[in-house]
């Protein structure tokens, strides 16, 4: 199974740190999302946006890239902030 790591805000969405997901054939991590946020009972276009930085196996990834059932997804929400 895929785990999908959650951080900040999105924990609180989610109600978890991590989520798991069966990825029977590589699919594009905007697909992998759109089906977590369903299962979860969020919208599905929340997490597909765009306005989330994602890392597929601790590198920086695009919505487009694909993923696997082995693979650690990690999810962080919009940031802010300045001195």
């Amino acid at each position: 199974m895929a785990i999908i790591r959650l951080f900040a805000s999105l924990r609180d969405k989610f109600g978890a740190n991590d989520l798991q997901i069966r990825i029977t054939d590589r699919k594009k991590l905007r697909n992998v999302l759109e089906e977590a946020a369903t299962i979860h009972g969020i919208d599905p276009g929340f997490l597909s946006a765009g306005s989330f930085l994602c890392a597929i196996n601790q590198q920086m990834a695009g919505q487009e890239d694909m993923v696997g059932d082995e693979d650690e997804i990690a999810i962080f929400p919009p940031m802010s902030g300045g001195m």
